[in-house]
């Protein structure tokens, strides 16, 4: 009598992780479509928005946006991102209307000063127009006491924080909008695959 080695879910994750290992499939399929990395000013998380133009060529799905956060405050900061089809306000403030999509949730940890990457995992993936403008704001679920900080740019436009226009250090990600995400690695999922 024979008796397997995994159980069968286990088995057909094992062989769809080994099967993108060993097909290379580069980062999942996505790609970096910003990139904006040099601003050295920073200001609190209050009314933190920013907007980025997809290219030109074709629908993409939303994989990731990336911020560059510190928290030194005495406590953790729960905090989310949320995707915008239209904005208003022509100043300073974020105006925002249209809700498209929200990450997941992040718990930013006191003393933290990195890029945070929130996934955008709600099914179906948001899925982006090509040559469309969209706009980013950070969500705050949890009381800030000005020990939170985003680092930006503020001699720009196109985004801004605590009542300042500038642009925000962000990192956008996108894949091929055929690509089928069921979870990501980074959050202990099984695959991604087309």
């Amino acid at each position: 009598m024979s008796q397997s080695l995994c159980h069968r879910s286990l088995c057909i994750k094992l062989f769809i992780y080994l099967t993108l290992v060993v097909f290379a499939i580069p980062s999942y399929g996505q790609e970096v479509l910003i990139s904006v990395t040099e601003g050295t000013s920073n200001t609190g998380w209050s009314l933190g928005w920013q907007t980025f133009t997809t290219s030109s060529t074709e629908d993409k799905t939303l994989y990731s946006v990336s911020l560059d956060l510190a928290n030194e405050s005495a406590f953790d900061g729960s905090v989310q991102l949320e995707l915008y089809a239209e904005r208003s306000d022509s100043g300073c403030l974020p105006g925002l209307s249209s809700l498209v999509a929200t990450s997941e949730p992040k718990q930013i940890t006191n003393s933290t000063y990195e890029f945070i990457e929130f996934f955008f995992t709600t099914q179906p993936r948001p899925i982006l127009a090509p040559n469309t403008q969209y706009y980013i704001t950070l969500t705050i679920d949890t009381p800030t006491d000005g020990n939170q900080g985003i680092q930006a740019d503020f001699t720009g436009t196109g985004g801004g924080a605590g009542n300042n226009c500038g642009i925000l250090n962000h990192i956008v990600k996108v894949a091929d909008s055929s690509w089928i995400f069921i979870d990501n690695f980074e959050n202990g999922g099984t695959s991604a695959w087309n």
